[in-house]
């Protein structure tokens, strides 16, 4: 989708040095910077199924994150990455699984968290889309029928209107900004989400990301 958007996504360090530092973020391309997950990449395709390496993926990250957003498929899963990305020194994180089977903070049915913070694994709770205002929505709302439909809901889901799209990245977007700690709850943190959603922000980020990681091939 990145690609599609404009977006070089196979930058040297440099690129990504500059893309973060002028757009605020960068995209790390797993398969130039972890070349053990590239070469298993063409045999997890050719075997289709969930293996392993779905749980390696985030543990692995070359960017080494202190605070992590970690999506499970299944829930007996949450506490063994929990444990695992303490063990390996971050230091703030949730790890999340939608009861709709889904690795992230789902707009359809509750979900559980495990949360890592201050050295500590605390209990698994559970949150849902009406503790923070909304209404669930069903997941085939969020499911677009090929690539371009993906793109225009996202860029609709980014300029902040109102869709199930919205919604989600609302969720999932406003757990890392609490987990950057610019908010002292997750409440607080969706509820940032949902401002910058509504002035543009996101969309302007998009399109400087766009323009930086193409600066050297201008």
């Amino acid at each position: 989708m990145l690609e599609r958007l404009g977006v070089k996504i196979d930058l040297e360090s440099d690129g990504l040095r500059r893309c973060f530092e002028r757009a605020g973020m960068c995209f790390v391309f797993a398969q130039k910077y972890h070349p053990v997950m590239a070469r298993v990449g063409p045999l997890r395709r050719e075997l289709g199924v969930p293996t392993l390496f779905n749980l390696l993926g985030p543990l692995c990250n070359a960017a080494r994150p202190s605070r992590q957003l970690i999506g499970v498929s299944e829930p007996h899963r949450l506490v063994p990455m929990a444990e695992a990305a303490k063990a390996l020194g971050v230091e703030r994180a949730l790890v999340v699984h939608g009861r709709d089977h889904v690795d992230e903070i789902s707009v359809s049915e509750p979900t559980l968290v495990v949360e890592v913070r201050e050295g500590r694994i605390l209990p698994e709770r559970e949150i849902k889309p009406e503790d923070f205002g909304m209404r669930r929505s069903a997941r085939s709302f969020i499911v677009p029928n090929g690539p371009d439909e993906a793109i225009a809901m996202l860029k609709h889901a980014l300029g902040g209107e109102p869709s199930p799209a919205r919604d989600a990245l609302v969720l999932n977007g406003g757990a890392a900004i609490y987990l950057a700690g610019l908010t002292d709850s997750l409440a607080s943190g969706i509820a940032s989400a949902t401002e910058l959603l509504s002035n543009g922000a996101p969309l302007d980020a998009l399109e400087k990301l766009r323009q930086e990681s193409n600066r050297d091939s201008q």
